[in-house]
């Protein structure tokens, strides 16, 4: 698998661990637009991270991370179901700095949980701290959810990694201490690294310390458009205003913003949907 994600917790200590590569994903998610060099790490992260955290969730559902700022890059955003399906996309107006602060300028976090066959979100809006995206996660996890959490994202032309280290939520062996101290240990990890067997890898950071190995899961790119769900967008246009497209156009077209997949409906099509 050229797209994975291997979980492992270490059982004394009540701290949980995720190690990620995306190749092939991240290259299609890179074929639906033309991203700045600026723009694709920083898209390439939060992909990473919303995979990493939607492995997390104990229950069916997907998790929405997005960025929303006052600067160059107004926007960036990552969704992964529980099936560790990914996509996500960025949007930004003129040249975006290599800079994370500097490119998002003020603004905010939003971490959105979707259940599964329930109209059910959870959703959580703060300000954006810190001067990476991976601080700005790891400082609403930390004040927010009480939540220790450290995360390294490493973006390469065409690849993503990552490695994700959070306390167990209600486990009571958590200690401070031995957080710290695992989280300085996985400092001195680098992007060839994780060309390693999962293993290996982990056995090289963590040398003295009981780390359990859990399943390798597959990680793949998904879009969720179809014709029908944006059957269902014309839906709620205002008759007149599909109207006067189809005067202009002969065809209304819906536009997928995470692939480009364009949808069109003529006159014949505009009209089944009032039936």
């Amino acid at each position: 698998m050229s797209d994975k994600l291997q979980r492992f917790i270490f059982e004394k200590l009540g701290v949980r661990g995720q190690l990620l590569q995306l190749d092939d994903g991240f290259k299609e998610v890179l074929l639906k637009h033309e991203y700045p060099l600026t723009v694709r790490k920083m898209l390439g992260e939060i992909l990473a991270s919303a995979v990493m955290l939607s492995a997390t969730i104990k229950f069916a559902g997907a998790v929405t991370l997005q960025i929303q700022g006052d600067g160059v890059l107004s926007l960036l955003l990552a969704q992964c179901d529980g099936k560790q399906q990914f996509r996500g996309l960025a949007k930004w107006d003129g040249e975006v700095p290599g800079d994370f602060s500097e490119a998002v300028g003020s603004g905010q976090l939003v971490i959105t949980l979707n259940v599964e066959k329930t109209a059910e979100n959870y959703q959580a809006v703060v300000e954006i701290k810190g001067k990476s995206l991976s601080q700005a996660i790891e400082s609403y996890f930390d004040e927010s959810e009480q939540l220790p959490t450290r995360l390294w994202l490493f973006v390469g032309e065409t690849k993503v990694c990552g490695l994700l280290l959070q306390v167990m939520p209600g486990d009571d062996s958590y200690e401070e201490d031995a957080f710290s101290r695992i989280a300085e240990l996985a400092e001195a990890i680098k992007p060839e690294d994780f060309a390693l067997n999962s293993l290996v890898l982990l056995h090289q950071l963590f040398p003295e310390d009981d780390v359990r190995v859990l399943g390798e899961t597959s990680v793949c790119f998904h879009c969720h458009c179809s014709r029908e769900r944006s059957e269902q967008a014309l839906k709620m246009m205002p008759k007149e205003e599909r109207e006067e497209i189809l005067a202009e156009h002969k065809v209304v077209t819906v536009n997928c913003e995470f692939c480009n997949q364009v949808y069109e409906f003529d006159r014949e099509d505009v009209g089944d949907l009032s039936k």
